[in-house]
């Protein structure tokens, strides 16, 4: 039988969620083990939401989200994105909005026992339910890049935005989508070609180097 989700509106600081960010991540190798048992990259965080998705009295997963000012001359506040390189079509696109119109989905984390279920199936659905409701015209975020091939062949309209790199443990893809793929229900052929344009010109440079 499906679990029964209940989702949550937590505190930035909330033990709980910090306690289970760490156990995923370290379990997953993502982080070394510290005496703090939290994330420690997740203590610089911008003003956010921690949605929270519990099952029973198990706090099965989180997710933070982010809409906040834009740091001046930079294009993202998290830190997850500093390592990638942005492809200049998807910069162009995110610098035209206005900043409240920029959501950045950060730290998901789903204990392994309730992957694949409800669980992410109701974070996801309220992150665009936020996307939806508070006129966020594109939202952001780096993925594993395993997580990023399940979403697509679940027709989710991500696209990624810049290089694939190896970033707190596993493959990572920054991926971007918009208000209007998510109602529609489909990316625009024009930006899928930039894409594919973009991760083209990145293979043919890695391939040059190899030669």
């Amino acid at each position: 039988m499906p679990e029964k989700v209940r989702l949550e509106v937590c505190s930035h600081d909330d033990y709980r969620i910090q306690a289970l960010e760490y156990e995923v991540y370290l379990d997953a190798g993502y982080i070394a083990p510290n005496p703090h048992r939290r994330v420690l990259e997740n203590d610089d965080y911008p003003d956010h939401q921690v949605i929270a998705a519990f099952c029973g009295d198990i706090l099965a997963g989180s997710v933070r989200a982010v809409i906040d000012a834009r740091p001046e001359q930079r294009l993202f506040s998290l830190h997850c994105f500093e390592p990638f390189q942005i492809w200049p079509w998807a910069e162009a696109l995110l610098r035209e909005v206005e900043t409240e119109q920029l959501m950045q989905i950060g730290t998901m984390v789903i204990r392994d026992e309730f992957r694949g279920g409800a669980v992410r199936q109701a974070l996801m659905q309220r992150l665009t339910e936020i996307f939806v409701e508070a006129g966020i015209r594109f939202a952001a975020a780096t993925v594993d890049e395993r997580f990023f091939k399940s979403l697509s062949s679940r027709n989710v309209p991500l696209v990624p935005m810049g290089d694939t790199l190896h970033y707190m443990g596993s493959r990572t893809v920054p991926v971007i989508v918009a208000r209007e793929w998510v109602t529609r229900g489909i990316v625009p052929g024009s930006i899928r070609a930039l894409a594919q344009r973009s991760a083209g010109a990145v293979a043919l440079e890695a391939a040059g180097c190899g030669a």
